[in-house]
């Protein structure tokens, strides 16, 4: 009986150092800082503070100048195609609707700016619409196109003849742009003009008209040009119905010899053709 007893008292013993070691830790620490392994550390200098009202954190939306078969245009930062829409007018977009649904917009965020590539040498700025804070570059209002799925596609390139890679040269509203000393039309490519042709008539047809294709516009488009092409423009109907550009009365022509913007191999072809100057 004696041995159980007082290994019953030795085990109360125990117990009651044990809680008295407890309560003397606790009380030590109620000067510092809490220990818990559940308290959230606090956020470095570093971490996003997105979603507490504070824009510094936003990052800028970079767009870069891509380079494929169609040759350099404007694109986001994972190297999808930027458009231009040449019904829109300077910091205006005439796009909405299915149009929207089928040309999103390129979107700033709010206290978002633009980091572009040096190469796109433009002016960039935004304009308020009803998706939000559309992107502008040199006036005209960026998009992207629904069918490109992939990097480097260009599927919108002239669709409707009013949708145009946004070049990083020439891009605007405007139908007619200039790039270096010369004229060119909205795709980028370098204007001419037919030595043959007389004012506001067309004398290239058939052949002719293959090798060098007319720069027309849709009906109810009319075309306009940057300040820099300074001359006038209108249409001719031709013969097919077609509206073919001209320029100080002049009909308008690309060359299927060009195939990247810039180039001017149809200057002097024949001695008939020369480069539309502004």
């Amino acid at each position: 009986m004696n041995i159980w007893h007082n290994l019953r008292h030795g085990r109360l013993l125990v117990t009651m150092f044990a809680a008295l070691a407890l309560a003397t830790v606790a009380c030590s620490d109620d000067g510092d800082e809490p220990t818990s392994p559940t308290q959230a550390p606090a956020a470095s200098a570093t971490e996003s503070t997105a979603g507490t009202g504070s824009t510094d954190s936003v990052a800028p939306l970079a767009v870069a100048v891509a380079e494929g078969d169609l040759g350099t245009f404007l694109a986001d930062a994972d190297g999808k195609a930027l458009y231009i829409f040449t019904r829109d007018v300077p910091d205006t977009s005439n796009c909405s609707g299915e149009c929207l649904a089928t040309w999103p917009p390129l979107l700033l965020m709010d206290g978002q700016s633009v980091e572009a590539d040096p190469a796109a040498a433009g002016a960039f700025d935004s304009i308020d619409t009803p998706s939000g804070l559309q992107v502008t570059y040199n006036g005209a209002p960026l998009y992207y196109f629904a069918a490109d799925a992939a990097a480097g596609d260009t599927n919108g390139h002239l669709v409707g003849n009013v949708w145009f890679l946004a070049r990083p040269e020439s891009a605007s509203t405007a139908y007619v742009g200039v790039r270096d000393t010369f004229i060119v039309g909205p795709t980028g490519m370098t204007l001419y003009l037919f030595a043959n042709d007389t004012e506001g008539v067309s004398n290239c047809s058939g052949e002719c008209l293959e090798n060098w294709p007319a720069l027309t516009v849709p009906e109810g488009l009319d075309p306009t040009a940057v300040a820099a092409a300074a001359g006038a423009l209108d249409v001719v109907t031709r013969d097919d119905g077609v509206l073919h550009v001209t320029y100080n009365g002049f009909p308008l022509y690309y060359f299927v010899g060009d195939s990247l913007p810039g180039e001017t191999n149809g200057d002097g072809v024949g001695g008939v053709w020369t480069i539309a100057m502004p």
